[in-house]
């Protein structure tokens, strides 16, 4: 398996596990959580039980799950914040910034690799003189862009290691 192809699989994952993570969090489309939340519903539904039934113990119960359902309200959106302020923004940081950048480098590297073996197999065919002289400094340019490709990657590869270790 080469690189490029980890590298697709590891953002085939990612999305995956960005979409089951969304899709079990609620999508936000606020800061304070998700808009439709079966909580709402529940304290709703406690608010028309409380106005039908006026018996004494039933309110004070009401109240009791009321304030049981708020707290619960606040951590479940206190959890949603957190799970995307630590899990889902670095998800969103590889597959929208990351993987394109590296994608583009690795198979540029991939391509500077199949060049070069392919000057070199060229060169190795060849018989005269004054054409091996040519495919020589053919391979030698070859070379030299797969390793200035290759210290891109590596390079690339140490300031995303860097940046995410930071993070």
């Amino acid at each position: 398996m080469t690189d490029l192809q980890r590298l697709e699989d590891t953002q085939k994952a990612c999305k995956k596990l960005r979409d089951g993570l969304e899709a079990w969090l609620g999508k936000p489309s606020s800061k304070k959580g998700k808009q439709e939340n079966p909580l709402s519903e529940l304290a709703a539904a406690e608010q028309k039980a409380a106005d039908l039934f006026s018996d004494p113990s039933l309110k004070s119960t009401l109240t009791a799950l009321s304030g049981a359902t708020s707290k619960l309200a606040t951590e479940n959106i206190s959890l949603v914040s957190e799970a995307n302020a630590k899990v889902l923004s670095v998800i969103d940081a590889f597959l929208d910034s990351t993987y394109p950048t590296l994608s583009k480098e690795l198979k540029a590297h991939d391509l500077a690799k199949a060049d070069y073996e392919k000057a070199q197999k060229n060169c190795e065919k060849i018989t005269k003189v004054d054409k091996k002289e040519r495919a020589e400094a053919e391979v030698k340019a070859k070379k030299q862009n797969y390793d200035a490709q290759a210290a891109r990657v590596s390079s690339l590869i140490k300031q995303l290691d860097d940046a995410y270790v930071r993070s």
